[in-house]
């Protein structure tokens, strides 16, 4: 799969019809992985998934991440975070450029000063996490 269609874990067919979901965290659970080692996660808490890979990372025995946020490209996310976009506070920003170590295509940095472009924001808040001098917000 590509991406984007329904599958088993979204409790609906590639018609689009309401089916069983499989529970994901279950079935590994049912194939031997320790429940304690099947992490689910908000991929957009950063806090929780550098967590969750250094355990992965750590652990001597199968261990599973299960991400449990939609794709920010999806449609229905994108028009949900419509009015969601980030901004950065040029008077706080200090150019290190750590928010654009996410790969965010919606950053840029051009003639020293880092932006982001809101036509390509899709409101998912990493950069916010990101810096370190808070100067990156959601526009109000």
């Amino acid at each position: 799969m590509t991406g984007h269609q329904e599958n088993p874990g979204t409790g609906r067919t590639l018609m689009g019809e309401d089916t069983h979901q499989v529970d994901l965290k279950s079935l590994c659970v049912a194939c031997g992985v320790k429940e304690e080692n099947v992490r689910l996660i908000d991929p957009y808490d950063l806090t929780e998934t550098k967590e969750a890979v250094k355990a992965g990372y750590e652990s001597t025995e199968p261990f599973v991440i299960i991400t449990t946020s939609p794709c920010a490209l999806i449609k229905d996310v994108i028009k949900a975070r419509a009015n969601m976009k980030c901004v950065i506070d040029q008077e706080k920003c200090v150019k290190c450029k750590m928010c654009m170590k996410a790969g965010c295509p919606a950053l840029n940095f051009r003639d020293g000063i880092v932006f982001i472009d809101r036509a390509s924001c899709n409101g998912c808040g990493i950069c916010l996490q990101i810096c370190p001098k808070k100067a990156i917000s959601r526009e109000v």
